[in-house]
């Protein structure tokens, strides 16, 4: 009967430290991930930023015939989708 104890003590014992280790390596994960997303917002806010200084740099007469004004304004807009790329 001890041993039958002691048995179910010493598997306990070991899932509790699988559980453990495997939430250990899931924060580990975690932590990369949002690294590595913040990398990409970041990369992604140059990206947005050399846009708009290439948009206001060209300026509407530096557009194809065809274009409007309010594209270029548009491009000039952080908020406006035309500059998401989304």
């Amino acid at each position: 009967m001890t041993l039958k104890v002691l048995v179910c003590l010493v598997a306990l014992a070991a899932t509790a430290m699988l559980l453990l280790s495997l939430r250990q390596a899931r924060i580990v994960q975690v932590n990369r991930m949002n690294q590595v997303w913040t990398e990409l917002q970041a990369e992604r806010l140059a990206w947005q930023r050399l846009r708009l200084a290439i948009a206001a740099a060209a300026g509407p007469e530096h557009l194809q015939p065809g274009d409007a004004a309010a594209d270029w304004s548009a491009a000039l807009d952080h908020t406006s989708d035309m500059t998401r790329g989304d």
